[in-house]
C-alpha cells in the first residue's frame, strides 16, 4: 500500500478517557516520510484529567479469517481466527514495540516519545483485531510529546523478523550497546547473562527432564547469593510443579527449601 494512499484515508485522532469516564477526540499530527509514518501528540494538546490515551486505535485494523497477525512485545503473536472480543494488555511493556502483518501492508510500530507510560493493546470487536499503544497518564500528562513511528515493510521483509530488524537497528542507530560488547568489561554482568536463570528463561521449552537438579550442580552460581538457612542438605534448584507450569512451559524458578527426596527438573 502507497503510505501517500494510506494518509488519505487514516483516522489521525487518538482518544484520551477522562477521570470521569468520558472519551475525548485528541488531534494527532502526522507526517510521512520515505518508509515511514511519525505521529505525535504535542502535550500541551491533552486534556487536563486524562487518564489514558490510545494512539492513533484506527490506523490498523485487521479482517477476522484475513491472511495474517499481529505482533506485540515478549514474542507473542495473534493471528486473525478464532478470538473472543477482547481489549486488554498485551503484555508486560517489555519494549515499545508492535506490529501487524496483513495481505494489504506490513509495519512494525516503535513508540519513540513518552515510552515510560505506554503499553501495547490489543484490541478485538466483532472479528475486528486492532493494536496500538496506550499511554497510561493518570490525571498528571505527560512529561513528554506522545510519539511513533510505523515503518513499513516489504518484500522478504514483510514479517516478524523483519519488525525485530527495524527496532533493533533503530536502537542500535540511538546508542544502544549490544550485550556482546557490554560485557566485555563488565563481568558481573557477563557472569548474569551465563547464570541458570537468565539461561533457563531464553532456552526452548517443553523438554522434560528426569535429571534432578540439586544444589550441589549448582553450588558455583547460588552460594553467593543464599541465605544462610539454604544449604546443600535442604534446598534443591526447583524449576517448576505441574501447578507452576503452562503450556509454554515453567512460570519462573526459583528456590524451595526440601527436607527430604529431590524435585526433578521439568524443563
Amino acid at each position: 500500500m502507497c503510505i501517500t494512499q494510506l494518509l488519505k484515508t487514516l483516522d489521525t485522532c487518538s482518544i484520551a478517557r477522562l477521570a470521569d469516564g468520558t472519551l475525548q477526540s485528541v488531534p494527532t499530527e502526522v507526517t510521512a516520510e520515505n518508509d515511514r509514518i511519525t505521529a505525535r501528540i504535542p502535550r500541551e494538546q491533552i486534556p487536563d484529567g486524562t487518564q489514558t490515551l490510545d494512539f492513533l486505535p484506527a490506523f490498523f485494523t485487521g479482517q477476522e479469517g484475513e491472511d495474517g497477525y499481529m505482533v506485540f512485545p515478549g514474542n507473542m503473536l495473534c493471528r486473525f481466527a478464532g478470538h473472543e472480543n477482547t481489549k486488554k494488555q498485551a503484555c508486560s511493556p517489555v519494549m515499545p514495540l508492535f506490529g501487524a502483518k496483513t495481505e494489504r501492508f506490513c509495519f512494525a510500530g516503535i513508540v519513540t516519545g513518552d515510552r515510560a507510560d505506554s503499553i501495547v493493546m490489543a484490541d478485538i470487536e466483532n472479528g475486528a483485531y486492532r493494536t496500538y499503544p496506550r499511554f497510561l497518564l493518570e490525571g498528571d500528562g505527560a512529561p513528554e510529546d506522545p510519539a511513533v513511528e510505523y515503518h513499513f515493510l516489504t518484500g522478504e521483509e514483510a514479517d516478524y523478523s523483519g519488525m525485530a530488524r527495524v527496532y533493533r537497528k533503530k536502537r542500535l542507530a540511538e546508542g544502544l550497546i549490544p550485550l556482546r560488547e557490554r560485557v566485555k568489561n563488565r563481568p558481573a554482568l557477563a557472569y548474569a547473562a551465563e547464570a541458570p536463570y537468565i539461561r533457563n528463561r531464553h532456552r526452548k521449552r517443553n523438554r522434560p527432564c528426569s535429571l534432578p537438579v540439586t544444589a550441589d550442580r549448582w553450588k558455583n552460581c547460588w552460594t553467593p547469593y543464599a541465605l544462610p538457612e539454604l544449604t546443600k542438605r535442604n534446598c534443591v534448584w526447583w524449576a517448576g510443579t505441574s501447578e507452576d507450569t503452562t503450556e509454554d512451559g515453567p512460570r519462573r524458578c526459583r528456590w524451595k527449601k526440601e527436607s527430604a527426596g529431590k524435585v526433578p527438573c521439568v524443563r
